[in-house]
């Protein structure tokens, strides 16, 4: 049995776009793979970065502790006047 020239090129055809769309579901496949790596790479940033703002708020907040402030006052012979002192705030 043989095919007529219709039925070859509507074959042709569709073997054409199922292989185009074949190749758009891999470009799509690969492109939202790149955007998930860049989206755990930013999420990372991210995290590393409130670590850093997480340290540095409780450094603040240790060096502006009054104990710990007299106590160096007073190592060093000087006195402490609370009016005198600026607080770190955001």
């Amino acid at each position: 049995m043989a095919f007529s020239p219709l039925e070859r090129l509507l074959m042709v055809f569709v073997g054409m776009v199922a292989v185009g769309f074949c190749l758009c579901y891999l470009t799509a496949s690969m492109h939202l793979a790149n955007l998930t790596r860049t989206y755990q790479n930013v999420q990372n940033q991210v995290t590393v970065q409130k670590r850093v703002i997480a340290d540095d708020k409780q450094t603040v907040g240790e060096l502006s502790n009054s104990d710990r402030l007299n106590s160096y006052a007073s190592a060093h012979g000087f006195a402490v006047i609370e009016g005198n002192i600026k607080h770190a705030v955001k």
